[in-house]
Order: structure tokens, then C-alpha cells, then sequence
């Protein structure tokens, strides 16, 4: 099936294409890197990078928090 990128019993995740560089919320990054909200604020206090939009709520650029993510990885020797 095109799109699809992992299936286990009736979960399905599927990749449509999302730039990755385009804004998202908290609660969608946690969606993507498969963590909850409340994971994404601690890693937001430990420095990764966030914005806000016009209406002051928190917005993440998810290939910026993913690069973030991976040199925290190398930093810790993992």
C-alpha cells in the first residue's frame, strides 16, 4: 500500500507527504515522533527549538526538533 510506512495488528501509519518544515503544534509533533505533549515540553525546557505564532501558542519546525533530537542523541554517547 503506497504511503504506508509501518503496520502492526490494526495500527497503520502512513506518511502523506508532510513538508517538514512547515509548523506544527505540540500536540502534532508529539504525533509524529510517537511521544506524548507533555514529553515535547520537557524537551522544549531542555532547549529544542520552538516558536510561537501570532497567537502566542508554541509551534515547532519538526526537521529543526529532529535534528535537535539527534545531536542530543550523539551528545549523550547513544
Amino acid at each position: 500500500m503506497p504511503g504506508v510506512i509501518a503496520q502492526q495488528g490494526n495500527l497503520v501509519l502512513v506518511d502523506f507527504g508532510r513538508d517538514e518544515d512547515k509548523p506544527v503544534s505540540k500536540k502534532r509533533l508529539a504525533l509524529m515522533l510517537g511521544r506524548s505533549p507533555r514529553w515535547v515540553e520537557y524537551r522544549v525546557a531542555e532547549g529544542m527549538p520552538a516558536s510561537t505564532d501570532r497567537r502566542g501558542r508554541r509551534i515547532f519546525a519538526p526537521s529543526e526538533c529532529r535534528e535537535w533530537l539527534e545531536r542530543q542523541k550523539g551528545a549523550a554517547g547513544g
